[in-house]
């Protein structure tokens, strides 16, 4: 009888592997799928995903958490400046600098984050109208192993629209303190 209970258990646990196993090759399957969309039009992305795209003029990725440091704070005021004096694009927060999917955990409401990124614009001179300039998405993360959707992770996808093309847009409005994107990065502008 022992030996029939562990025969029983011993394909009980094979039969669980090779159901993992199953579902980890459905959701590799999935991910190229996937990744044969643009990233802006993807509904969902999966955890530790390297995404295809790169950086570009319209595409900047950053791997912070929330609460933002005061240089965190800094330098997405600068990428949020260069786009609106560029063309415009597209800033993802939770993806790392090498295309990782990371995301970024959700403690409160998404509007208490999406509040905090438009607080850090009120400075931007000439003033913008923040809800005309910036448009907030999350996209969900769903867990590499599993295909569900991990609760309160998210990638945070902020569309950022080009600024007026005969004014140039400032982080503070004593002295000029302008970007551009420029060849993938943020750029400084001098007075020249």
């Amino acid at each position: 009888i022992l030996d029939k209970n562990r025969k029983d258990e011993i394909n009980d646990f094979a039969g669980e592997k090779e159901e993992k196993i199953s579902v980890q090759e459905k959701i590799k399957e999935e991910i190229k799928e996937l990744r044969k969309n643009p990233l802006k039009d993807r509904q969902y992305l999966y955890k530790n995903e390297q995404i295809i795209e790169d950086e570009n003029e319209f595409i900047e990725f950053k791997n912070y958490y929330f609460p933002l440091s005061s240089n965190q704070q800094e330098e997405l005021k600068r990428q949020i400046c260069a786009f609106i004096n560029s063309k415009g694009g597209i800033l993802y927060i939770g993806i790392s600098d090498k295309k990782v999917v990371k995301g970024v955990m959700l403690d409160k409401e998404f509007s208490f984050y999406e509040k905090d990124i438009k607080n850090l614009t009120k400075n931007i001179f000439p003033e913008i109208k923040i809800d005309k300039y910036l448009i907030f998405n999350r996209i969900p993360i769903k867990d590499n192993n599993t295909g569900k959707i991990i609760e309160n992770l998210i990638v945070m996808k902020i569309i950022i629209k080009k600024g007026d093309p005969s004014k140039l847009y400032s982080i503070a409005n004593k002295g000029l303190q302008c970007s551009i994107r420029l060849q993938g990065q943020c750029a400084n502008l001098t007075a020249e």
